[in-house]
């Protein structure tokens, strides 16, 4: 009997619902896309060229606008092509035969021999150093000591440098697919491009990215801005109910986004809107109350909602008193 309230337990724990925030496998999706025809042969983070005279210009706000006729132009060098990560007085770079260094005031102070070329510039979070490889891996090390952390296989070969949004590395290849891994080693997933990444993936001001892909079936090129999913949790403190002496502190946890509009509704009516992501809310009265956090972002919106009880403590008090009156009067 004991062991069968024990297993009962633990299944109510486990289905009973419970409250959940947005879950996505890797946090990127597309904001913006154009496709125009023939091979793109010029990037610089604002406008592409293909060979076929197409230029696709990316705007201030990620929207793409394509015209026609453009002089064909020769690559040109970019700032991509400086392999070396510079931090204070430390450089950090890749070998073509493989070995990633740690240099500081012109001195080696480590050096590690990894499975095969590096072409890509590093990228740093904190302690981490990420360096992609043309073995087809991602390496992260310790920067300052050189200790290596963990190596996780890429979707293709490590052509193009890696980066760090919000605790997860991005970490681009010459494939079809964009994958992120936590800080851990874990793999936050992947994202599907058009065609084949042709060129490193380039950062807007406001943090959205631009992935310049070629599909070689149909001989396209397909530029895609991206940006993180948009996702919110609700928290009140204190827990519900709530009080309508002491009332209660909302706050919405954003995933995901960089400068959003929050607006906070409570049954269907705006009580806030602007950037602060909690408020606090007195209630006037008890009763069932919707709390709803809407996210906006460009073009994408997310919504999440609780559904809380408010109760009044001198109406309690008042239906306590009424309750113990009418009990006594029945007992008489």
């Amino acid at each position: 009997m004991k062991k069968l309230f024990v297993l009962v337990v633990i299944l109510t724990a486990f289905c009973s619902p419970k409250f959940q925030p947005e879950k996505f496998a890797f946090p990127l999706e597309e904001v913006e896309k154009a496709e125009v025809k023939g091979a793109p042969v010029f990037f610089d983070g604002r406008v592409c060229i293909t060979d076929e005279g197409w230029k696709a210009e990316i705007g201030e706000d990620g929207r793409v606008e394509v015209s026609r006729g453009v002089v064909k132009v020769a690559p040109r060098p970019q700032e991509f092509r400086d392999g070396v990560l510079r931090e204070g007085e430390d450089e950090y770079y890749g070998t073509a035969d493989g070995y990633v260094i740690r240099k500081s005031r012109g001195k080696v102070k480590w050096k590690w021999k990894i499975g095969g070329g590096v072409v890509a510039r590093p990228a740093s979070y904190e302690d981490f150093l990420f360096v992609s490889s043309l073995d087809g891996h991602l390496y992260a090390f310790k920067k300052k000591t050189g200790s290596l952390l963990w190596i996780k296989k890429l979707p293709g070969r490590g052509k193009y440098p890696p980066l760090v949004l919000d605790e997860v590395v991005v970490a681009p290849s010459l494939s079809r697919k964009i994958r992120g891994f936590h800080l851990n080693g874990k793999v936050a997933g992947d994202f599907q491009l058009e065609g084949v990444l042709k060129f490193p993936l380039f950062v807007l001001r406001d943090k959205k990215l631009v992935a310049v892909s070629y599909d070689w079936e149909n001989q396209r090129t397909a530029i895609q801005v991206l940006a993180r999913k948009l996702g919110v949790e609700i928290k009140i403190y204190p827990s519900p109910p709530v009080s309508t002496k002491e009332g209660a502190e909302i706050k919405a946890k954003i995933y995901g986004f960089y400068s959003p509009e929050v607006v906070f509704k409570i049954n269907g009516k705006v009580l806030s809107r602007g950037e602060d992501t909690r408020i606090l809310w007195f209630p006037s009265r008890e009763g069932i109350y919707k709390i709803e956090v809407v996210v906006k972002e460009d073009r994408v919106v997310r919504s999440r909602y609780v559904v809380v009880e408010v109760r009044d403590p001198e109406m309690e008090k008042f239906r306590g008193i009424m309750k113990l009156r009418t009990s006594c009067y029945w007992k008489k």
